[in-house]
C-alpha cells in the first residue's frame, strides 16, 4: 500500500484499517520492494514515531491481516507493566544498510531471516509404570515466543519408537515395556519461512514393568530344616512371577547348586554354618533379572555345660560355631579356668541368635577348705571339687 500523510509518503505491507484513516501495517518502505524496508523503523518498534497507525513486524501484519475479520475489537494498552498478553522479547534488525528487508518477512527470498523458534515446555514423567494411563500429548506446551501466542494446538506426533524400533501411534500401550521416544512436530507457518518444515524434539520415557522379591531376608533356622523359598514371592506390575522364581545355594563347604523354585522347596539345610543364597527371577517383558542375596544361618541345639570346666566347656562351644561370652560371678580373675554353673541359652533350646553362648563362671572351692590353702592342698582340693562335681551331675 502506498500512503501519503502531509508530504510524507511511504509503502507498507499487510495493511489493515482499524479506525478512519488510521491502520495497522507494517514498518514503512522507501520504495515498493521487500528489500527496501527502513532499517531504523524496524527497530523503533515499541515507540511513538507515527500520528496514529500502529507499525507492526511483517509477521505480525500479516497474522492479523489473515486472521481478524471485520469488526474484531482493537484495544489499546498503555501502560509500563506487561498488558494481558504480556511482551514478547524485541527482534532486532541487525541490518547495518539504510534499507533492508524485514527479519520477519516469510518470503523465501529473504536473506535476513531471523525469528525465534517455537518454545517447547514439556512436563512429563519418564518413568511410567506397567499398565498406567498415559497420554502422549498430555503434559506438552508449545509457544510462538515472538508474539506470546500459545500454538499448542498445532502439536503433532510424527514418529513413536520404542527400544529403538518404529511403532504404531495408535497401538501405543503402557503394557508394553520398553523405552520410548515420541517425536513431537510443529509447524507454525507464523514462525518460519514460506516452504519451510516445521520444528521437532524428541522426548524419552521408560515404561517399566516394575518386579520386586518379597520375603527374602538373613535368617537362622535350626539344622536340617527343609523348604529354602518358605515365604518367598516374585511380583511384577503385570503378574505374578513366584513360579519363576530360581534359587543359587552355596552350603558352609562351598558347593554351589540351581534349583527351580519348585526343586527349591525340598531342599534341606543339613550343615552347620552360613548358607549364601541368591534369589533370581527373569521378567520376560521387561527383558530384566532381579535377584536377592541373603544369608541362612543353620543353629543346633545348645549342650549342656554345667559342671564343666571353663577352659573345656569353651572349647566345646567354639567347635560347634559359637562365641563364647564369659561371666565372672564370684572372681574379678578372667584367668581363672572355673567352674560353669550357669549357661544361657540353656541345655536343650535351640540357640536362635545363632551367636552367643554366655557362661557364669564361679571360682571353685572344696567344702571345709579356706581359701588359704597351700599349693598340695590346692591339688587335693580340686580333686574333690571333680568328683563332688561329678556327684551332683
Amino acid at each position: 500500500v502506498h500512503m501519503i500523510t502531509e508530504g510524507w509518503h511511504s509503502y507498507e505491507q499487510y495493511t489493515t484499517r482499524y479506525w478512519n484513516q488510521y491502520y495497522l501495517h507494517s514498518c514503512c518502505y522507501h520504495q515498493p520492494k521487500k528489500s527496501q524496508e527502513i532499517t531504523t523503523q524496524f527497530n523503533a518498534l515499541g515507540k511513538h514515531k507515527t500520528h496514529g497507525c500502529i507499525r507492526l513486524c511483517v509477521m505480525d501484519a500479516k497474522w492479523i491481516y489473515e486472521n481478524c475479520p471485520a469488526g474484531t475489537k482493537v484495544t489499546i494498552f498503555s501502560s509500563k507493566k506487561k498488558g494481558p498478553l504480556g511482551k514478547p522479547k524485541k527482534l532486532r534488525n541487525k541490518s547495518k544498510k539504510k534499507y533492508s528487508w524485514d527479519p520477519t518477512d516469510p518470503d523465501k527470498k529473504n536473506p535476513n531471516f531471523h525469528m525465534r523458534k517455537p518454545q517447547f515446555t514439556i512436563k512429563k514423567s519418564t518413568a511410567v509404570r506397567y499398565g498406567k494411563r498415559y497420554k502422549l500429548k498430555k503434559g506438552v506446551k508449545v509457544q510462538n515466543t515472538n508474539a506470546n501466542q500459545d500454538i499448542t494446538n498445532l502439536l503433532q506426533i510424527r514418529k513413536l519408537t520404542r527400544d529403538g524400533k518404529k511403532v504404531k501411534i495408535s497401538s501405543f500401550s503402557t503394557r508394553k515395556p520398553g523405552k520410548y521416544t515420541i517425536y513431537y512436530y510443529v509447524k507454525d507457518k507464523y514462525e518460519i519461512k514460506k516452504g519451510k518444515k516445521g520444528v521437532t524434539r524428541k522426548f524419552t520415557f521408560n515404561v517399566v514393568d516394575k518386579t520386586v522379591i518379597n520375603g527374602a531376608g538373613n535368617k537362622i533356622v535350626r539344622i536340617n530344616t527343609v523348604n529354602a523359598v518358605n515365604g518367598v514371592t516374585a511380583k511384577a506390575d503385570s503378574g505374578n512371577l513366584t513360579g519363576r522364581l530360581k534359587v543359587k545355594i552355596t552350603n558352609p563347604a562351598g558347593k554351589t547348586i540351581t534349583l527351580p523354585f519348585a526343586k527349591a522347596k525340598t531342599y534341606k539345610f543339613n550343615m552347620f554354618g552360613a548358607y549364601k543364597v541368591i534369589y533370581s527371577v527373569y521378567n520376560s517383558k521387561s527383558k530384566k533379572t532381579v535377584a536377592r542375596a541373603v544369608t541362612f544361618k543353620t543353629t543346633k541345639k545348645v549342650p549342656n555345660y554345667t559342671g564343666q570346666t571353663y577352659k573345656k566347656a569353651s572349647a566345646a562351644v567354639k567347635s560347634i560355631g559359637f562365641e563364647v561370652v564369659r561371666k565372672n560371678i564370684n572372681t574379678k580373675n578372667s584367668k581363672l579356668n572355673g567352674i560353669v554353673k550357669v549357661q544361657s541359652p540353656k541345655a536343650g533350646t535351640w540357640n536362635v541368635k545363632g551367636t552367643k553362648i554366655i557362661l557364669n563362671v564361679y571360682k571353685y572351692t572344696a567344702p571345709g577348705k579356706k581359701s588359704k590353702a597351700t599349693t598340695k592342698t590346692k591339688k587335693k582340693s580340686k580333686g574333690k571339687g571333680k568328683a563332688t562335681a561329678k556327684k551332683k551331675a
